[in-house]
Order: structure tokens, then sequence, then C-alpha cells
């Protein structure tokens, strides 16, 4: 991840203004890039491991655009 891209996600994660799904998946993300490992992640921000892997890979896949949407059901 370029410092840019951190940047944005860290905007996103302090921003009182972005969606509370978005600001999560961010600092899923922001976590993972410090080297967290996913049940890690879960517990400090009392979620599940499965969907830390989603949003990980749903963002290594599609990068900033690959979190900001659910995927339609």
């Amino acid at each position: 991840m370029d410092k840019e891209e951190q940047d944005k996600l860290e905007k996103i994660v302090r921003s009182s203004l972005s969606p509370v799904r978005l600001a999560q998946r961010a600092q899923i993300v922001l976590m993972a890039s410090e080297g967290m490992r996913n049940q890690d992640i879960a517990n400090a921000l009392g979620i599940g491991r499965v969907k830390v892997s989603r949003w990980r890979n749903r963002y290594a896949q599609s990068g900033l655009a690959g979190i900001e949407h659910d995927l339609p059901r």
C-alpha cells in the first residue's frame, strides 16, 4: 500500500461523516497493513475473522473501490 492510499484510508477512519461500515472496512485494511493477523484484527474490532478475511480480500482485488460498496444480494 502506498502512502496516498494509506492517507485516504486514515481519513475515512477519522471522519465522522464516513459511514460506519466503510470506516470499519478501512480500519481492517489499515490494521492488516501493519502486519496484524485476521484473528487479532477481529478480536480488536469485535467482529468475526471471516468478515476480516472477506474485506482484506476485496481490498486486495479491487483496492479502495472494493471496500466502498457491498456486493448485490
